[in-house]
């Protein structure tokens, strides 16, 4: 369970950077407490560093094809990605963030 609000900063291995395009959530049900709205950022400076937005998604509700529903996003490269929860599907206090994954070329 996470609050809107939380956020959550990775590295890639070695410290290199990741070039990607699409970010993907895993939804396994429809549930009201949900993710509904994440902002993903980027930055290069470390984990407190500055960041820049790449967008925010917002899912559907329901369990797509495999679970994942998939998001474009402009093609970037980074050494740090930032995930923050925005809003979940009830607009209550606390949702439920299942995993999530970037989709590109992995760290060189």
């Amino acid at each position: 369970w996470f609050a809107p609000g939380s956020e959550a900063v990775y590295g890639f291995r070695n410290g290199g950077a990741a070039t990607f395009d699409a970010f993907a959530v895993y939804l396994p049900e429809a549930k009201a407490g949900n993710a509904k709205e994440l902002e993903v950022l980027v930055g290069d400076e470390g984990p407190t560093g500055t960041f820049r937005s790449l967008g925010i998604v917002t899912t559907t509700n329901a369990r797509m094809r495999d679970g994942w529903q998939e998001f474009k996003l402009p093609e970037t490269t980074a050494k740090f990605v930032k995930v923050k929860l925005l809003s979940n599907h009830d607009g209550g206090r606390s949702g439920l963030l299942y995993e999530f994954r970037l989709l590109g070329k992995p760290p060189s």
